[in-house]
């Protein structure tokens, strides 16, 4: 199980690296948005309610913990 306290220092390393690598992969030719543009807007609409949904249900299970 992670602390609490090392999360934030989990994510303050994370997004700055993967922010950087997706930058760079972009400047070498690399466009990762080409696999986003591919899927319909509906399955964006219909997907994120529901992921939130599990996310909101795993951090209340958590939290029962």
């Amino acid at each position: 199980m992670v602390n609490r306290e090392s999360l934030p220092l989990i994510f303050a390393i994370l997004i700055p690296i993967v922010s950087v690598s997706l930058i760079l992969l972009y400047l070498h030719g690399y466009d990762i948005t080409l696999f986003f543009r591919k899927i319909d807007p509906i399955y964006y609409v219909i997907v994120a309610p529901i992921a939130l949904g599990f996310l909101a249900a795993i951090m209340r299970w958590k939290k029962m913990d």
